[in-house]
């Protein structure tokens, strides 16, 4: 007996993982690509402006070259109220100035259709990974001459890039949902008790949390990994603060002055 169209749904769900750029050569199917689109701009918006866009990239080089990883699909999401400008110039309105609120809420918007794309994805048969690369790899001038982004009113936010998988992943990531991260009617801030638990939790080896053996590095514990060898600080002179590439982004376009 088929299962209820909303079992079928909530399985459909939880089978969602992230393949870490190991996707196979295989080619993935126009129409497959096609109707994840068709799937992702049905995502709800922000009175229905759609102030995104999205640059899909194909093949295997254009998406490394773009994303830093290799898959045979990739859609490259930005926040962009350039259509909306040019429409409202050929009306001889004056072109949208769009600020810090807007740029929120387009990062929603495409956030959603993104999500939206990566189910849609999964109910055909492939998987993907979300990406913030296009965002951070390199200056922006360097990302906006390879993409051919409008000088102003717009900045790519992330990418997703879809395939199939070349091996299939040997666990997958757990999420958690308890306190700190659920909370009943108002916030609460977590006790020492409570944090020492979602540590604990985290430190699980079923959780499969962290992108490195973080164990047979040496490391104590998952949190222990994640803020000595994980997340990004200021001092790091090789690399630019990804908080450093944003702002430079939000200001070329316009949205921070």
């Amino acid at each position: 007996m088929a299962k209820p169209q909303a079992e079928m749904v909530l399985d459909l769900l939880h089978s969602l993982r992230t393949i870490h750029g190991t996707f196979a050569d295989q080619a993935v199917a126009e129409d497959d690509m096609e109707r994840i689109l068709g799937a992702a701009v049905r995502a709800a918006n922000s009175s229905a402006r759609q102030c995104y866009s999205i640059i899909r990239l194909g093949g295997v080089e254009r998406v490394r070259e773009v994303c830093g990883y290799a898959a045979p699909q990739a859609l490259v999401f930005l926040s962009d109220f350039t259509r909306i400008n040019d429409e409202a110039r050929r009306r001889g309105f004056a072109a949208y100035q769009p600020g810090l609120f807007e740029l929120l809420t387009t990062t929603i918007d495409a956030s959603l259709a993104a999500q939206t794309a990566i189910v849609a994805a999964k109910a055909l048969g492939l998987d993907s990974m979300v990406t913030n690369s296009p965002l951070r790899l390199g200056e922006p001038e360097q990302m906006a001459a390879l993409l051919d982004l409008p000088p102003e009113a717009c900045l790519p936010l992330f990418a997703v890039l879809f395939g199939y998988p070349r091996t299939e992943p040997d666990h997958k990531q757990k999420r958690y949902l308890g306190p700190g991260l659920l909370h009943r009617d108002r916030y609460q801030r977590l006790t020492e008790d409570q944090l020492r638990a979602m540590s604990a939790e985290y430190d699980q080896p079923g959780m499969g949390l962290g992108s490195t053996p973080w164990r047979e590095q040496g490391y104590e514990s998952y949190f222990d990994w994640f803020f000595r060898a994980w997340r990004p600080t200021p001092d790091n002179s090789k690399v630019k603060p990804p908080a450093d590439l944003a702002l430079a982004w939000a200001r070329r376009a316009g949205f921070v002055r």
